[in-house]
């Protein structure tokens, strides 16, 4: 008999940008939960960053997960940025997760990845990841006000003959709610309470968790944030641990805001519809002009204009 194991899996397209926009993460979001459902998995916690993503699945086969959700959102990227097997070229990783300090330890990290990639002053304030469905009614948190779209009005944003899970809601923005497919139940177990989900999503990284996990004895080398973000950003981890300091600044633009100003206002201007039928000297041209007029650094242009592709 086989059984579910739990599993942090990240995949990372390096120097490209798998989100350009908010509909990007939705879809990316949907086809997560659409996978999910297929594989008979469960969703323990996510993080949609704009180059890379970390789920924590608990699921009877990874790798059949990861190639139907790659296969699905790869379809999508592909028909919209005409970018041919973005997601066949991103690496993927994955490492089972055993032991109640060791899920605890990654599904925290996961939690935090936006305050680890400078987007937020804390982890609470990065509104693309599963850190805001916890402890909702006990930290004072109001739901968005959305309306919740009907059966019908669902299939409307999905694949043609995409099945529907019965417990699976989506607002009227076209996403599935995180809260209709995230384990909120067994996370919030493993944090244990509302304070020690605050004390836990707050505290920095030390080798006091390294400690905390070795209680598990399940042989295992602790989960650290090396290890969470091994393959999934060319970042230095002394500046992700940095950030956990909260050293958000609020002025620089997000690769998503970048994305947007690139394919909103300049590509009009080449009569293209994507970055990826602009040729090298049109991308210059706009690199150029995106470091002069935004003050956008060399990295970030190269990532949005996929100029190593």
């Amino acid at each position: 008999m086989k059984f579910k194991k739990l599993y942090h899996w990240c995949m990372s397209a390096h120097d490209e940008v798998l989100f350009r926009n908010e509909e990007d993460i939705r879809v990316g979001v949907n086809c997560y939960a659409l996978s999910l459902f297929m594989t008979e998995s469960e969703s323990y916690s996510d993080a949609f960053m704009s180059n890379h993503i970390h789920f924590m699945v608990n699921t009877y086969d990874i790798q059949n997960f990861s190639l139907i959700f790659k296969s699905r959102y790869s379809i999508y990227f592909q028909h919209k940025y005409k970018r041919k097997h973005l997601c066949k070229e991103a690496s993927t990783f994955f490492t089972e997760i055993d032991g109640p300090r060791h899920r605890l330890a990654a599904i925290n990290y996961v939690n935090r990845n936006g305050l680890h990639h400078g987007r937020c002053s804390t982890a609470l304030g990065y509104e693309h990841s599963s850190v805001n469905c916890f402890f909702k009614s006990e930290l004072g948190k109001k739901n968005v006000e959305h309306t919740l779209l009907q059966k019908n009005e669902i299939m409307g944003y999905l694949p043609l003959h995409s099945n529907l899970p019965d417990n699976y809601s989506m607002d009227d923005s076209g996403m599935f709610t995180r809260e209709s497919f995230t384990q909120i139940s067994q996370v919030e177990l493993l944090y244990g309470s509302p304070r020690s989900f605050l004390y836990l999503i707050n505290r920095p990284s030390s080798e006091k968790w390294d400690q905390e996990q070795n209680e598990d004895n399940n042989g295992k080398e602790p989960i650290t944030l090396s290890h969470i973000e091994q393959g999934a950003t060319d970042t230095p981890i002394k500046i992700l641990l940095d950030n956990e300091y909260g050293r958000y600044d609020k002025s620089k633009m997000s690769d998503m805001d970048v994305c947007k100003i690139i394919d909103n206002a300049y590509l009009s201007q080449y009569h293209k519809k994507s970055i990826y039928q602009l040729d090298m000297d049109e991308k210059r041209k706009i690199a150029t002009s995106l470091s002069y007029e935004y003050r956008v650094s060399h990295s970030q242009i190269k990532r949005c204009l996929a100029m190593m592709f």
